[in-house]
């Protein structure tokens, strides 16, 4: 028998296709994981600036101010919030819509979140994502203030 030196043909095309057949698998999987990423980094802009929107209504009406010098305490936080947060989906747009609707207000882009209030007692924010959560594409999260 003769000694062989490197490899044949047909071992290198079948670890070729073996790679091919992995990178189809994991590359799907993967950017999918980007988009969630995404969806989770707005849901969190969302939430955590919901957090800041009660702080900021609960000490302005502390300070004796009307409700609607409360609102804008609440976009004063959301216009210095904009400048810090960018809207994962879309670096050059906003990560919230600056103003407080006292109207059920839907996001339209994704990424974006929207506040509105409901009878000047519960705050309400909705995000638009792109894959679904619990089946919706809006995520709502509702939080009493007093």
């Amino acid at each position: 028998m003769t000694k062989q030196k490197g490899f044949t043909l047909i071992e290198l095309l079948l670890v070729l296709a073996i790679i091919g057949i992995i990178s189809a698998i994991a590359v799907p999987a993967l950017l999918g994981q980007r988009a969630r990423a995404r969806d989770k980094s707005a849901i969190t802009n969302m939430t955590g600036t919901m957090g800041d929107l009660i702080g900021t209504w609960d000490k302005t009406k502390e300070s004796g101010a009307a409700a609607t010098a409360c609102i804008t305490a609440m976009e004063g936080v959301l216009t210095t919030a904009n400048l810090a947060s960018k809207n994962p989906w879309d670096g050059t747009l906003s990560a919230y819509n600056a103003t407080i609707a006292t109207t059920s207000a839907l996001p339209t882009v994704v990424g974006e979140a929207t506040y509105y209030l409901v009878n000047s007692n519960t705050l309400v924010g909705k995000v638009l994502v792109q894959n679904s959560v619990n089946g919706s594409t809006m995520v709502v999260k509702r939080s009493n203030i007093e």
